[in-house]
Parts: structure tokens; sequence; C-alpha cells
């Protein structure tokens, strides 16, 4: 047998802190848990970045989350991050994932290695946009050019797969900050 290299070329997404929006929020549902452990709900982040490709494109990058508002869990921390302050528990209840689509913040994009000794691009921290010694943003907003209903292939893939759910109750009342509501300078 002769084994051949049958990866993608592509661009590395440079690493650092860039300016980013949000494109779109996916909802990946229930997926297979990892080594026998129970399914878990998902969903991933879609932003668009200021670094260009050779070919003019803004890179995308995204981030895949199990869908909670835990205070530890990583989707919790990097939106409170975003937000600059922690949900409230009536927030946790019913967060409207819909109005982080187009919102602006910065992205620490960090290089992982892999077990099998590659590496990939990941977000490793999600900040709210820097604000000068006014408290005023130091840039202008960021508009993505990526086509809203642009899904990759992987995340097709991921959502064709999930699992019904658990016989779990949710509830869902409507979020209480959004864009008809902003609050106290917070993004969402």
């Amino acid at each position: 047998m002769i084994l051949q290299n049958n990866g993608k070329d592509y661009e590395s997404i440079p690493l650092g802190l860039h300016r980013a929006v949000c494109v779109n929020f996916f909802d990946l549902g229930f997926q297979p848990g990892y080594q026998g452990k129970p399914p878990k709900h998902e969903c991933v982040i879609l932003w668009e970045i200021d670094a260009r490709k050779s070919d003019g494109k803004p890179f995308t990058i995204t981030k895949r989350y199990t869908a909670s508002l835990y205070k530890k869990a990583t989707l919790g921390k990097h939106l409170a991050s975003w937000r600059t302050r922690p949900f409230t528990e009536e927030e946790e209840n019913g967060f409207n994932t819909d109005t982080l689509i187009g919102v602006n913040c910065q992205l620490n994009i960090v290089e992982i290695k892999k077990d099998n000794g590659d590496t990939r691009a990941e977000v490793d921290g999600v900040l709210p946009p820097p604000k000068n010694l006014e408290g005023r943003y130091e840039w202008t907003t960021m508009h993505a050019e990526t086509d809203p209903t642009y899904t990759p292939d992987w995340i097709k893939e991921a959502m064709s797969k999930q699992l019904p759910p658990p016989n779990i109750e949710e509830t869902r009342v409507p979020a209480t900050i959004g864009p008809d509501n902003p609050g106290n300078d917070i993004p969402f």
C-alpha cells in the first residue's frame, strides 16, 4: 500500500488577537458522546476576522461548544467575557443566540497541537472590542462579508447526525437583552 497526503491545501489562519464579527450561530442538537459518554447538546459560532487570504477574501473560524451558559462551561465563559459581565439567572434560562449575529469582538486565536502531532488554529478567548479612554469603541464596526447563510460542510454533516434529545424538559423564555433592548452598553 502506498500512502499519500490527500489533505486539502489551505491557508493557515493568522494567530494572535484579531478583530472579528459573528457571522452565524449553529445549533448542532444532541451529538454522540466521546468514547461512550452520553450525548450532549452542542453548538458552533462562526466568525469572520479582519485578516485576509491571498485571494482577498476574509478568513473565517469556528468554535464548537457544549450548549451551556453555566459559568464554568467554555461557551458561558466566552460569552461573559465578550459581553463584559456574567449572565443573570434570568438570562441563563432564556438567552436568544440570534442576538450574537453581527456583533463585533476580538478573538484570541492560538495554535493547538493534536495528539497525532498535527496542529490547528483554535479560538482561545473572546473579548469585547477595545474602548478608548472616553469609553468609546476604538474601531469602526466590522460588517461580515461572508454570506450569513453559509454553512461549512462539517457543520452540515454534524447536524445530519444529531440524536433525538434525551427526556429533559427545557424551558425557554425570551431574552431580556437584544437588538431592541441593548442594555448597559452590553453588545448582546
